[in-house]
């Protein structure tokens, strides 16, 4: 029994030694889009997520106008936050979402994009950002590239691009990680 014990309290040293690697994670902002691949001449949606636990931040999504035309006065925002949309810039997209308590996980702004060429990439920030408790805190970006083909050629997605899905489904298994082993933490605190 003593042994047992012995190693679920190393076991829960390692974990809690390892909070500190992954605070950083702890708030990020993802752009995804409606498709993983496109043709020259598509429109495609790009979404602005953010992770859970923000009450407020200051959001760019940029963009390379060689390569993506906004679709004029196509942004709208959810219901997530109440956010204020500047799409007035080439190039970039700017938001402030602000709540009165910390939200979930969720889209912020949606907004659609035509396909010009192929190699462009599409980059979310937040800055300014604050959480639940008017903290402020620190938002990990995002980078996103769309596998852009010809008009009517349909490619299978590149290496890259597995890698960056392969990428983000590690960040969200890691960011689920977290929030579980702070959970855990919370909970041996409580006892």
């Amino acid at each position: 029994m003593k042994k047992v014990l012995s190693v679920l309290v190393a076991l829960l040293l390692i974990a809690v030694a390892c909070v500190p690697a992954f605070a950083a994670d702890a708030y990020k902002v993802d752009v995804e889009s409606s498709a993983d691949t496109a043709a020259v001449g598509d429109v495609i949606t790009v979404s602005f997520k953010v992770s859970s636990g923000l009450s407020g931040f200051k959001g760019v999504l940029e963009y390379n106008t060689k390569n993506y035309k906004y679709v004029a006065g196509s942004a709208e925002a959810t219901d997530l936050f109440t956010t204020e949309i500047n799409d007035t810039v080439d190039g970039k997209i700017t938001v402030a979402s602000v709540a009165s308590e910390a939200k979930d996980a969720g889209v912020v702004f949606t907004a659609k994009f035509k396909v010009l060429k192929k190699d462009g990439v599409f980059k979310a920030s937040a800055t300014d950002a604050i959480d639940g408790t008017n903290a402020a805190v620190t938002v990990n970006g995002d980078e996103l590239a769309i596998n852009v083909t010809d008009k009517g050629a349909k490619a299978p997605p590149t290496i890259t691009r597995i890698l960056l899905i392969l990428r983000k489904q590690a960040e969200s298994f890691m960011f689920q990680q977290q929030q579980q082993l702070q959970f855990a933490q919370q909970q041996l605190q409580l006892q």
